[in-house]
């Protein structure tokens, strides 16, 4: 990394260090907004958030693909993925059942198809979820400095 960064990073810390709370958490939860708008672009486009492409649905014996529809489309809604912010970071994720089956999938991993009808575990690829991208990074350090822009 470039010494420039190191010493804007720093900076930056201390400019936020020097917020109060309510402000940073403001800015932080701008910042898990802009993130969950981008992460759930990335699913959307079945790739991960460095543009690789998802692995393919598997095929069973047949040939056949048991859905052929986008993946991953219940874990992107509103109601799973969540940005929140406190005054220490943004987070951007999910919880309970659903952070298991994203965890699963983030990573690949071996999981139940349908714990209600089958014992049956299947291995599933991993497919990058949620991430930062450089890009990503220069939109957060942009957000940060047009806040503290904002207050000058």
């Amino acid at each position: 990394m470039d010494a420039g960064f190191l010493q804007l990073d720093a900076w930056m810390a201390r400019a936020l260090a020097a917020l109060a709370p309510a402000e940073r958490r403001t800015l932080f939860r701008k910042i898990g907004r802009e993130l969950l708008k981008r992460n759930r672009a990335h699913m959307a486009r079945q790739v991960g958030p460095d543009g690789t492409p998802w692995a393919p649905r598997a095929r069973d014996r047949h040939g056949q693909v048991r859905k052929a529809g986008k993946m991953m489309v219940g874990l992107r809604a509103a109601r799973r993925l969540k940005a929140t912010a406190s005054p220490d970071g943004a987070d951007v994720g999910w919880s309970g059942g659903d952070a298991r089956i994203a965890l699963v999938h983030q990573l690949g991993g071996l999981d139940f198809v349908d714990r209600a009808e089958s014992d049956t575990k299947v291995r599933y690829p991993a497919r990058p979820l949620i991430g930062l991208t450089d890009e990503d990074v220069a939109i957060i350090k942009d957000t940060v400095l047009s806040h503290l822009a904002d207050r000058l």
